[in-house]
């Protein structure tokens, strides 16, 4: 199985790409890279990244509080783009205020900014895990690992243009995650198993031969539970109806 395989294919690679342009975003974030000025990589950048991440918790509050909601709105094929448009205007608002040390544009992009992050967040995290560990732990390592590549250019380029290049990742993720398949950026629900199914086909199994099998639903539930399915006692608990 060749690695395209094991990620999933073209959708899968879409996914690892477009999700490191997220945690590159983060990267910059943290290096102060969207401020250009010396006197603002101090106190202003530390006020900016805790801006995203305090202004990021009333969406992800809402997440919780209406989860059917934002399932809806992660599945809409311009949510992200939408996100993603805020995302970019939060990081020119930031080099903006870094340029300018004006604090009005500091507020702004945190709230446009933090706006972007819960939205990727909550995103990308679906697209991790809609096959559970076995789609997630092949997404984390090369989102992680392909967010390093995209974080060197950054290393060489002059402040002014490693600020505007990373204003535009959250553009290039955003893209990429409206590519994905909407019920593989949104959260499904499992349906619940057909109820006592399984076990019904163990206690009339037990049942005599030549008999007409029945059990009730009253009498599976009265029976003890071993390994997530409940077994009886003694034979006696079958009920047989010979006729």
């Amino acid at each position: 199985m060749n690695l395209l395989e094991k990620t999933r294919g073209a959708t899968g690679a879409r996914i690892i790409v477009g999700s490191a342009f997220f945690w590159a975003w983060l990267d910059a974030l943290f290096m102060s890279l969207l401020f250009v000025r010396p006197e603002a990589e101090g106190l202003m950048a530390e006020l900016a990244a805790t801006s995203v991440f305090g202004l990021s918790l009333p969406w992800l509050a809402l997440a919780l509080a209406q989860p059917a909601a934002c399932n809806a709105l992660l599945a809409r094929k311009r949510a992200p783009l939408a996100f993603a448009a805020l995302g970019t205007a939060g990081s020119l608002l930031f080099a903006l205020a870094g340029a300018s040390l004006n604090a009005a544009a500091l507020a702004a992009g945190g709230l446009c900014a933090g706006a972007y992050m819960a939205a990727s967040q909550l995103g990308w995290g679906a697209t991790y895990c809609q096959d559970g560990e076995r789609s997630a732990t092949p997404f984390v390592a090369g989102g992680f690992a392909c967010a390093i590549l995209v974080d060197a250019p950054l290393l060489f380029m002059v402040p002014e243009a490693a600020a505007v290049f990373a204003s535009l990742l959250p553009l290039a993720s955003g893209a990429l995650l409206a590519t994905v398949p909407s019920e593989q950026r949104s959260y499904r629900r499992t349906p619940p198993p057909p109820p006592n199914r399984d076990r019904v086909a163990v206690l009339t199994s037990l049942a005599p031969e030549g008999a007409s099998r029945h059990v009730d639903d009253a009498s599976v539930r009265r029976l003890p539970r071993h390994d997530g399915v409940r077994l009886p006692a003694a034979p006696r608990v079958v009920l047989a109806d010979r006729g």
